[in-house]
């Protein structure tokens, strides 16, 4: 005689996550029965008509975010096992979650099959146990010491992305910040022009080691100390050493760098890859650098589209306006911000004299000519971003 199948209630917006957890949950010896539901008021309609076994939550869902999530659906089911799906940024909510009833949470991304399997089962077999959170691989350490991480991001190539993350990065350093920056690329990035160096040491040596393996002191051993006040983690150099990055290498390498700074900027291409997807989620805040004109902005929307489908949305994207050369007709700021739904966190105003200026001598406009609009822009978008919570400008 076969056992009763587990009925399970996966609530997820994201529906190819829904497929690929419903895909690990049917590898189950006893299959279960698995219905998905795609956003809070329809799961609570049908939770009306109980039967379930185990509800299975992402906490950001199309029309409920948060704690209210889990709060609702916890009314209508006070006595079905929850267990969570959340982002790590959300893992103070999933906490409180636990301590108010919720069976346990997982981080979305960081957990394998096996070990979401035995977590289903065991509140299955147990559902009054509250292990906490089911193990996972590789969870950021909860630290206050573990650092901020901030990442720009260009529209499109070109638009001056790195120009940006490097002089805020170095305004965050002169405020004795500790600073560490990023070029998380796969290939040549323009770090070493811009600080006028020839590293010896990049990311191309930590993709050679194996990323389970990986440590803060091999990490510290590649970093160059730049006597400007921060250190930097350079892009690969040469053609022979690039390579794509992994998810467990980029992982790995930005939780080393988070436990020996209190704030990483990282410069990600603009083009979609592994490493950016990877790392995204675990980020502050994301600078989508922009130009005042109609294409530039076609091509942010797509790329703002592109980081809500990786997990971050809303207030943790910003839009930096940039304006490398005059422009007779420049796009309203108010148009910008109403087309792409984003905050603007700042306007760099043209100055192509003294970007040129500053790659000739190697040194950015923050050092360099520290007196000009610009480099007062620079410390000003710095300072916005640096805060618990980001200041948008008043446009």
């Amino acid at each position: 005689m076969t056992s009763k199948p587990i009925k399970i209630l996966l609530i997820e917006s994201d529906l190819e996550h829904a497929k690929q957890l419903k895909e690990v949950l049917n590898k189950m010896g006893n299959k279960p029965e698995v219905e998905v539901l795609g956003n809070l008021w329809i799961s609570i309609s049908r939770l009306t008509k109980g039967a379930v076994d185990l509800i299975i939550l992402d906490l950001s869902l199309s029309d409920s975010q948060g704690y209210e999530t889990y709060t609702r659906i916890r009314l209508r089911a006070p006595n079905t096992p929850i267990m969570l799906i959340a982002d790590l940024r959300d893992e103070s909510v999933s906490e409180r979650a636990v301590k108010d009833g919720a069976n346990c949470y997982l981080i979305k991304g960081l957990f394998d099959e096996s070990k979401f399997i035995n977590a289903v089962l065991a509140i299955i077999e147990n559902p009054e146990a509250k292990p906490h959170q089911a193990p996972s691989e590789t969870v950021m350490p909860e630290s206050a010491d573990f650092a901020k991480i901030i990442s720009f991001i260009g529209a499109r190539g070109g638009v001056g992305t790195t120009t940006v993350a490097i002089n805020c990065a170095l305004a965050l350093a002169q405020q004795k910040r500790n600073v560490i920056a990023v070029e998380l690329m796969s290939s040549y990035g323009t770090f070493s022009q811009q600080l006028n160096q020839a590293p010896n040491e990049t990311l191309s040596n930590l993709l050679l080691l194996n990323p389970n393996e990986i440590t803060t002191r091999d990490v510290n051993m590649r970093l160059f100390n730049s006597s400007l006040g921060m250190r930097v983690l350079f892009s690969p150099q040469k053609i022979n050493e690039f390579k794509i990055i992994s998810h467990e290498h980029a992982v790995a390498i930005i939780k080393s760098l988070g436990s020996l700074a209190n704030y990483l900027v990282v410069d990600l291409p603009s083009y979609p890859t592994i490493a950016s997807q990877s790392i995204i989620k675990y980020c502050s805040f994301v600078g989508l650098v922009v130009e005042r004109e109609p294409g530039s902005i076609i091509s942010a929307k797509i790329t703002k589209d592109l980081l809500k489908s990786w997990g971050i949305s809303g207030s943790l994207v910003g839009v930096i306006v940039v304006n490398r050369a005059a422009v007779s007709n420049p796009m309203k700021l108010s148009d910008i911000k109403d087309k792409l739904g984003c905050e603007i966190i700042g306007v760099v105003p043209p100055a192509p004299d003294t970007c040129l200026m500053a790659l000739q001598l190697g040194a950015p406009i923050i050092v360099s000519q520290s007196e000009t609009l610009i480099a007062a822009t620079f410390t000003e978008i710095a300072n916005r971003i640096a805060q618990d919570k980001v200041v948008a400008m008043r446009i």
